[in-house]
């Protein structure tokens, strides 16, 4: 008899949801009512950002930029697109990063401290912002299969170029996942346990069998990380390292539960092969 399960192993996985780094501005053409595949799976929920650019000419506006951030009339600005000058005519045209900074998603203006825009000074900005869509009215989204789709009877035009952001989750297991690490803790306990203890219901089974299960996780897991060519490369290292060494945890305290039941240091350093999630 197994003594795990997937419900039981889908309890223990909060600690494995890591939010990464921030998917900006991949660009997509939407076509008819197909399904668009986009470079991740496990997005974070709620996450997406579906953006499209409506207009031809830039927004200006002349604001008086002082110690705080000036908010634009609009936020969602196009990456790159903000240009500020002395006035209208683009008589000084001023340096971004070095006399102002831009949050574009915000939509606000800053001066910097020591740059060529004096505080309280009136400037002239000109930009582009994107319009959002609003998802189950425009698109449909897949979290887990990272699958987008555009509604017919939305605002989204047949073949309309759009610009999506989103947060991945390299924490997030597929019930295909699941399903295997229990089936091969399975193996494991029952090829290293006494056999009178096969048929057993005691608890510490399952949460020998439960902890097996997540050491197989960990480890697809830390592996994925290691070889993704989508996370943060200066935390991909130790955040690989981290699941790895938790799944060296997982293993210690399954080991310990198991001797308990007749398992041999034989049996439990038999070797497991781990296979990393397709």
């Amino acid at each position: 008899m197994a003594f795990t399960n997937i419900t039981i192993v889908r309890k223990h996985l909060a600690e494995f949801r890591r939010p990464q780094k921030l998917v900006e501005n991949l660009l997509f053409r939407l076509s008819g009512d197909e399904p668009l595949e986009l470079p991740h799976k496990g997005i974070r929920i709620g996450t997406e950002k579906v953006k499209g650019k409506e207009f031809n000419q830039p927004q200006s506006e002349t604001i008086t930029i002082a110690a705080n951030p000036v908010s634009l009339g609009h936020s969602n600005l196009v990456a790159d697109s903000v240009v500020a000058a002395s006035d209208r005519s683009l008589t000084k045209i001023y340096r971004e990063n070095i006399d102002y900074l831009v949050d574009y998603s915000a939509g606000t203006v800053s001066r910097i401290e020591g740059g060529e825009i004096e505080s309280g000074q009136e400037i002239t900005v000109w930009y582009y912002h994107y319009r959002l869509y609003q998802k189950d009215s425009d698109y449909a989204i897949s979290y887990a299969s990272g699958k987008i789709t555009r509604l017919p009877e939305g605002s989204l035009e047949d073949g309309q170029i759009v610009w999506v952001d989103y947060e991945i989750e390299t924490g997030i297991f597929s019930d295909e996942m699941i399903t295997r690490s229990v089936e091969e803790a399975h193996l494991i306990v029952h090829g290293c346990i006494a056999e009178e203890y096969l048929e057993s219901s005691d608890s510490l089974l399952e949460l020998a069998e439960t902890y097996i299960a997540l050491e197989i996780l960990s480890r697809m897991k830390g592996l994925e990380v290691m070889q993704s060519t989508y996370v943060n490369p200066s935390v991909k290292s130790s955040l690989g390292k981290e699941y790895l060494e938790l799944g060296q945890s997982y293993r210690s305290e399954a080991d310990r539960i198991l001797v308990r039941f007749g398992a041999t240091s034989e049996g439990l350093n038999s070797g497991l092969k781990i296979r990393n999630n397709p």
